[in-house]
């Protein structure tokens, strides 16, 4: 049971720091960084945050996965029993699967955001900050960011309808 309750517990501050990060990312050092920093400085400095925060948002997306598949194991769910019939009788195995299914998304998403399309769009923005390349991909990073923040809160929002009913 202590095993249970610990990794429910870091399964939410896994949970609380990627959704914090991106938070503070979105409303506090984004509008902050733009206010006060020229073209060059601004790509700069959101490539170094968007680094820092990925490297460690990373971990919590391992440690989410991780403690997630535990608690599972731990209710006496099998991720097998996910995927077969016993799936449409139940709300709640319903419910973990989407919440699944939307973390997989998140994870495709955040990779290519932050390995491929976020990387090209520093890039484009520091070599040619009014370039047409450089406003595609900031313009996709940029969306990109978005719907994963809204699937971030709609896994969230499942958490919640999964403990609470």
């Amino acid at each position: 049971m202590l095993l249970y309750t610990f990794s429910v517990w870091l399964h939410i501050l896994a949970a609380a720091y990627w959704i914090g990060g991106s938070l503070f990312l979105i409303t506090v050092m984004l509008p902050t960084a733009r206010q006060k920093l020229n073209e060059h400085d601004l790509a700069t400095t959101l490539f170094q945050a968007g680094i820092r925060f990925r490297n460690t948002a990373w971990i919590g997306f391992i440690i989410l996965l991780a403690t997630g598949l535990y608690n599972l194991h731990a209710r006496g769910l099998m991720l097998t029993s996910l995927f077969d019939g016993a799936v449409t009788s139940s709300l709640f195995l319903k419910l973990i699967r989407l919440k699944l299914l939307l973390f997989g998304a998140i994870l495709l998403l955040s990779a290519t955001h932050d390995f491929y399309i976020g990387p090209k769009a520093t890039r484009y923005w520091r070599d040619a900050p009014n370039g047409e390349d450089t406003r595609r991909f900031r313009k996709i990073a940029g969306w990109m960011g978005r719907l994963n923040f809204v699937l971030t809160l709609t896994v969230l929002w499942l958490a919640v309808r999964l403990i609470r009913g």
